[in-house]
């Protein structure tokens, strides 16, 4: 019940136009290092090798919203992945943005359903896999915070084969 609590403020949060993000410069590989070490536990219950291919990148935006996009994404690659199987994690500049993939050789998503992901509390199937258990607002989550900072992303997958998930963030200027 808290987990629900605090994704839903989370976006609330979000949602605020008065609510002042504090933006600063920092090493976006070391959040994604940060984002993987936090979810260890989940990566080790399900014995799920993360790779990662950092790119040196620094960026300017809120630290704690960049984290926790990372965060959100990691963690569906691994709960919804294949035991045994991977995730790899890619952080690359290209053209003037920062582009972090995630992709993982797990259960997929269905095509049909791939539009929706991003809305709240919507899970494909809830019955498809009982130990991933979240509270459905992890993706609405991700689509809040690359808005904020006019990025896009680029979901490719099916069902069985495993996603790919790209966001593409501009480069903050001063």
């Amino acid at each position: 019940m808290s987990e629900i609590v605090n994704d839903i403020l989370t976006i609330s949060k979000l949602e605020s136009s008065n609510n002042p993000s504090e933006h600063t410069e920092f090493d976006f590989g070391e959040v994604v290092r940060e984002a993987v070490d936090s979810i260890s536990p989940i990566k080790d219950d399900t014995i799920i090798e993360i790779n990662l291919d950092l790119d040196d990148v620094r960026y300017r935006a809120d630290k704690r919203q960049i984290y926790e996009l990372c965060v959100n994404l990691i963690e569906n690659a691994v709960k919804y992945n294949k035991p045994n199987d991977k995730v790899n994690v890619s952080l690359k500049t290209e053209d003037a943005n920062v582009v972090l993939a995630v992709k993982d050789t797990g259960i997929g998503i269905p095509a049909e359903y791939q539009s929706r992901v991003f809305e709240r509390f919507f899970r494909v199937d809830s019955g498809r896999d009982k130990k991933a258990d979240g509270t459905g607002l992890g993706l609405s989550i991700v689509k809040h915070i690359f808005s904020i900072y006019g990025g896009k992303i680029s979901l490719q997958g099916r069902k069985g084969e495993g996603m790919a998930i790209e966001v593409f963030l501009p480069i903050q200027r001063d």
